[in-house]
C-alpha cells in the first residue's frame, strides 16, 4: 500500500513538491535498491492493491517488472531468471486486474 500511495502521490497535482520529491524517492529505492524489484511488481498484482486504485497499483507493478527486466535482468543467475519468469506469468494469469480485462474483451 505504501508503494502505491507513494506513487499516487508522485502523480497528485495537488501535493506539494516535497511530498513529491519523497514519494519519488521511495519508488525509485525500491526499484534500485530491492534485491529483485520484479517480484515486488508480482506482489503488488496479487496483492489487494486494486482497492488503491487500480491504475495506479498497475503501473507501479508493472514499470518495476519492467525495469527488472530492462536493466538487471542479466545480473541474476539462471534459477533466478527462471524463477522470475514463472512467478511473472502465473501472476499475470491469475491477477484479478488482468482476468477481469480478459474477460472485456
Amino acid at each position: 500500500q505504501t508503494r502505491v500511495n507513494g506513487r499516487r502521490v508522485q502523480q497528485d497535482p495537488s501535493v506539494g513538491s516535497d511530498n513529491r520529491r519523497k514519494a519519488y524517492e521511495f519508488v525509485e529505492s525500491v526499484k534500485n535498491e530491492h534485491p529483485n524489484p520484479l517480484l515486488v511488481g508480482c506482489g503488488i498484482l496479487r496483492s489487494d492493491a486494486p482497492q488503491y486504485g487500480t491504475a495506479v497499483a498497475c503501473h507501479v507493478a508493472l514499470h518495476l517488472i519492467e525495469n527488472t527486466v530492462r536493466k538487471k535482468w542479466k545480473q541474476y543467475d539462471e534459477q533466478t531468471r527462471v524463477n522470475g519468469r514463472m512467478t511473472t506469468v502465473e501472476t499475470l494469469l491469475s491477477s484479478p486486474v488482468f482476468l477481469a480485462k480478459a474477460e472485456l474483451h
